[in-house]
Formats: structure tokens, sequence, C-alpha cells
């Protein structure tokens, strides 16, 4: 039986695979058909009218050996008329303009971080009540600016002193200071600079109506660590004294005096804590004058001063300074000294 049937199961099962692949294989054609329609559009539309789209006889030949066969990727075009007015930029260019800007940025930044400004306002007083009386003040604002390799300082201040005198049963003046500088350093390298200053000052109890000073020099920092600084300074002075009269009220011969000579300074300061510093300085000026009776004329002074800090903006300072005069005005000690108190705050 298996013999007899076998070719009729055959042809039975080639028959129905055949009307089960016919369908299917017209309908593959049908759909690739489609495809291909929507293709043909879509070029049309990409495509200006009236351009030959049948390929050039150099497409037509073979290429040599080696060459890349595949198709150029296909270039956007503008989709309205402001994208074809201004194309979209190439791209990296948007990330080279950013990083251009952060450059001139930090630029900025680095110079503005280069200003430093400073404003410090010092203050102190004394009062004595009992069997004596008197009142006693004392002030200072100093203001700086460096820039670079330019600074600028600027310092005016002023002592003022009242007595109560039991005899005359009055109160009298007993000290009068007013004095003001400014000075500007243009620095050749961190620790290097050439400078100059102008000061003046008003102390008749010292026996001066008027004293200017200028000075030029060069100013170099010795020493620099985290706890020392050490500064020294060669330069020349000038000084025109108007001298006051005496306590007698006798005029003084001369009455004013120029003085020229060299200036030396050495400067110290020595952080002690966090809180808390040491500072001292000392200037000599040695020279001549154009007075007759005393050529040869020359001034020291020093300056010590301990701070405390009460606040970041606070500090509590004791100070004190010495002026000897080597040839006093006619009448007068050559000898000055004040201590003080202040409280000073820093503003900047």
């Amino acid at each position: 039986m298996t013999s007899r049937f076998s070719p009729f199961l055959l042809l039975l099962t080639f028959t129905l695979l055949l009307f089960i692949a016919l369908p299917i294989q017209a309908q593959s054609a049908l759909q690739d058909q489609s495809e291909g329609e929507t293709g043909d559009e879509a070029d049309s539309e990409d495509s200006p009218e009236g351009t030959d789209t049948t390929p050039s006889e150099d497409e037509d030949k073979p290429k040599a050996a080696g060459t890349d066969t595949s198709p150029e990727p296909p270039t956007a075009e503008p989709t309205s008329e402001a994208e074809a007015a201004d194309p979209p930029p190439v791209e990296g260019t948007e990330a080279a303009e950013e990083g251009a800007d952060a450059v001139e940025e930090g630029a900025t930044e680095e110079e503005e971080k280069k200003v430093e400004v400073s404003l410090i306002a010092e203050a102190g007083g004394i009062a004595i009540v009992g069997n004596t009386r008197s009142f006693s003040a004392h002030g200072l604002v100093s203001f700086g600016v460096k820039a670079d390799k330019n600074k600028f300082s600027t310092a005016i201040g002023a002592n003022w002193g009242r007595s109560y005198i039991t005899e005359n049963k009055e109160w009298v003046t007993t000290a009068t200071r007013f004095f003001g500088n400014l000075r500007y350093d243009r620095f050749i390298t961190e620790r290097n600079s050439i400078f100059v200053t102008v000061g003046a000052f008003n102390d008749k109890f010292a026996g001066y109506r008027l004293r200017l000073e200028a000075n030029l020099g060069y100013s170099h920092l010795l020493v620099k660590t985290d706890r020392h600084n050490l500064t020294g300074e060669a330069g020349a002075n000038y000084t025109f004294d108007w001298y006051a009269t005496t306590p007698e009220g006798v005029e003084p011969d001369p009455i004013r005096q120029h003085f020229v000579g060299a200036r030396l300074f050495l400067g110290y300061a020595l952080k002690l804590s966090d809180n808390a510093g040491f500072s001292a300085g000392v200037e000599s000026l040695l020279g001549g004058t154009d007075n007759m009776d005393a050529r040869f004329d020359g001034r020291l002074n020093a300056n010590l001063g301990l701070n405390a800090a009460i606040t970041k903006a606070i500090a509590l300072k004791l100070g004190f300074q010495l002026a000897y005069d080597f040839v006093p005005p006619e009448g007068f000690k050559p000898l000055d000294t004040i201590t003080s108190l202040s409280i000073v705050a820093t503003l900047m």
C-alpha cells in the first residue's frame, strides 16, 4: 500500500505548497513596488525641477581599483528661508566660542583678583579726672590700592590733648599734631620696588608750624616667610622746615630751613599667632642744611606696635613712637615720644 499511494501523496503535497507560495510571492512583489514608488517621489521632491537624473557617463564607467565607490552622504538642505540666510554653525564652532568666552571671563576674574584694596581706621584716647584733669585723643585712617605692579597708599591722622591748669583755673591745649602722607610704589619684581613719598605735619608744640618732606628711593623685601617679613629701603630725602615761635614767644633764627640728605629704613613684622602680631621700624636721615649755624643735621624715627585681634575686623593695638632731632628748633627739646592704645578697624 505504501508504494501504491506514494506518488499520489507527493503530488498532493507539491500542489498544496504551490498554492501557499504563490500568494506570498505576489504580496511581496506588491510591497516592493509600493516602496519603490515612495522612494521615487522623495527623490523628485529633493531634486530641483528640471534636474536631469539620468546617470552620467562617468557614473557608468567602472571605478579604478582602490577607489572608494561608496555613495557620498546626503547634504542637508535648508528647510526655510531663515535657515538659508543664516546657515547653522559648523560643528565645534559653538564649543570654541564658549571656550573663548570662558578664557576671557577667566582673564577678567584674574585681573580683578590682582587688585588689592585696604581701608583701616584707628582711634584711641585717654581721660584723667581727679587731682589732675586731662584728655587726649588720636586717630588715623589709611587707605591703599595695589594693582599689578603699582601700589598707592595714603594716611592721615591727628593727635590732640587738653589739660586743666589748677592755678589759672582754665583748660589749655597741650598737644596738637596733624599729619598726612602719600606714597607710590612701582614694583620691578615681587620683592623690589621704586617708590616716591610726600608728607607733611604741623606740631607747634615740637617747634614746627609746618614740615614738608619728599623721599625717592628703592625698597627690597629682604625676608618673607609665613612668620617673618623684613624690608629695607634706601634713598634721598628733602625736607622744608618752617619753625614755630618758642614757648617764650621768641621768633627763631632762621625761621625756615632746607634739608637734603640720605634716608635709610628697616622694617620688621612678626606673626606671633593667628590673632597677634608685632611690628617695628627704624628710619634714619642724615644730611646738610642751609642753616649757617647747623650745617649738619639729621633725624632718627622709630615705632613699635603690638596687635591683638578681638574679631576678624577689630583689633587692639599698643603703639610707641620716638622722634629724635639732632638739631631741634631753638628753645625745644630734641626728643618726643608717643605711647598709645588704640582700637583698629579693618574696613576693607
